[in-house]
């Protein structure tokens, strides 16, 4: 039933912010509490939500080249 981002907001009870770049997909790190607030607003189980990308590699903290 959540057709837009400001009934995210609301079913979450979170801040537009968070609701509006959920729903535009713009977030990279997300934290559990709002995890959690998305999978209850939307009756779901987390593994509905989250898929695992493995494209490649980022660099930065934690990567690393592997040959």
């Amino acid at each position: 039933g959540v057709m837009n981002a400001y009934q995210l907001q609301k079913a979450m009870k979170t801040s537009p912010g968070i609701a509006a770049r959920l729903w535009r997909g713009d977030l990279t790190m997300i934290g559990l509490r709002t995890l959690d607030a998305l999978c209850a607003a939307l009756d779901c189980d987390l593994g509905e939500i989250i898929t695992r990308e493995t494209d490649t590699p980022k660099k930065g903290r934690g990567a690393r080249n592997v040959n």
